[in-house]
């Protein structure tokens, strides 16, 4: 009964009820987007630090303390069986070896200062380089060759098969001078990445560096990154006995693990601030459309409906406006959230700030989308219950004598 009379009073005041339910399309609109908006650029960022450093890194005892964050002194020796081992452990997806180290770019009077990193021909760590060659090709098996941004070529007037002559300390703090072919151009889109990154062959490094058969790092790839705390527990052993120290990505990125949290309080915030503003306008609205039919009310009571039955109705036509309002709202704002989750929002130079390229995805989440519905759906029956209670409080008498 309530529901026949609430679908028949929608229908008789519906140009009142449309100020309603605009209010809460609206709002459970803009959470849905917000939401999927948030959550995508979290999950972006998430993986994209995660695919960088992987996992796990593993370095020899002393890394942390070392006073050059450069030195290569610091080195794990003979690492091609340790890392064929630890590849054949549960949960690991990959395990490259990576060799770090600084040097000064030179060419016709113009020096860069660089960070190198010697890798496999094959590397999944660092697919923004790799993915985004632009002339040439990444580090090859048959050559030695360098790798760097076009930027960076730009910089120094040098092109695929021009030399540059690479200065670097060797292994033995002796400054040595080398002369490499530049092999390819990246184009990567990130400042950091293209400012200072280079790449070549790992045994190249080796040989650059006047190092044999060692390497400064092992980064480790599992098929969950929340595991990553568990697999070090579980191999300490392993690890102490090659004097290696574990680190999980929480301690690589503990500074920018804090951006995914404020993320978190930062929807938080937004979901409150909607909803306040939505409740007052929701709130106001019904109040209006409830106040405008006081004297229908007060009839009701005067022949013998119950207050209880009269909020009943009301709080009835809530929950149809705030339902309606909310699909509406969802059915507007999933398509959207779906658009930029397949082709991605450009966010310019601000996502160019945190390193993770211009283009942000969105990301359907449906425990976002089922949260966003019972929000429009709450507001709109706790404004008409609040309304229904205010308005069985008019003294019948004076409700029925306004015109």
């Amino acid at each position: 009964m309530f529901a026949k009379m609430a679908l028949l009073n929608l229908w008789k005041y519906r140009r009142r009820m449309l100020v309603v339910l605009l209010g809460i399309v609206m709002s459970v609109l803009v959470m849905e987007v917000i939401g999927g908006m948030l959550a995508g650029m979290q999950t972006t960022f998430f993986n994209e630090i995660l695919r960088g450093s992987g996992h796990v890194q593993l370095h020899s005892s002393g890394w942390d303390d070392r006073l050059d964050s450069y030195s290569i002194r610091h080195l794990i020796a003979d690492p091609d069986p340790l890392v064929a081992q630890i590849a054949a452990l549960p949960d690991v997806v990959r395990v490259e070896t990576v060799l770090g180290f600084q040097a000064m770019l030179a060419h016709d009077g113009t020096t860069l200062a660089v960070e190198g990193r010697g890798v496999a021909p094959d590397t999944s760590f660092f697919d923004d380089a790799t993915t985004t060659i632009t002339e040439g090709s990444f580090v090859a098996e048959e050559r030695p060759g360098l790798v760097l941004s076009a930027d960076n070529a730009r910089l120094l007037g040098v092109s695929v098969g021009d030399t540059v002559g690479v200065f670097i300390q060797s292994a033995r703090g002796i400054p040595a001078r080398r002369t490499l072919m530049v092999t390819g151009l990246f184009d990567s889109g990130h400042v950091e990445l293209d400012g200072t990154a280079v790449f070549l062959r790992h045994e190249d490094a080796q040989a650059l560096l006047g190092i044999e058969r060692a390497t400064n790092e092992i980064r480790i790839t599992l098929d969950d990154p929340d595991r990553a705390a568990r697999f070090v527990s579980d191999h300490r052993e392993l690890f102490d006995r090659h004097d290696l120290e574990p680190v999980t990505w929480r301690d690589i990125h503990g500074s920018l693990i804090v951006f995914v949290e404020i993320s978190d309080l930062l929807t938080t915030v937004i979901n409150a601030f909607v909803m306040i503003v939505a409740a007052s306008v929701v709130t106001n609205a019904i109040l209006m459309t409830v106040f405008d039919r006081a004297r229908t009310f007060a009839t009701l009571r005067a022949i013998g409906m119950k207050r209880r039955r009269v909020i009943a109705t009301i709080v009835s036509e809530g929950v149809l406006l705030g339902a309606i309002g909310s699909a509406i709202g969802l059915a507007i704002g999933i398509p959207i959230v779906l658009y930029f989750q397949t082709h991605g929002l450009d966010m310019g130079e601000l996502s160019q700030f945190f390193g993770t390229g211009q283009t942000y995805y969105f990301a359907f989440v449906p425990g976002s989308s089922a949260t966003a519905f019972g929000f429009g759906v709450l507001i709109s029956v706790a404004s008409a219950l609040y309304a229904g209670t205010a308005v069985t409080r008019v003294d019948l008498r004076s409700a029925l004598e306004e015109a």
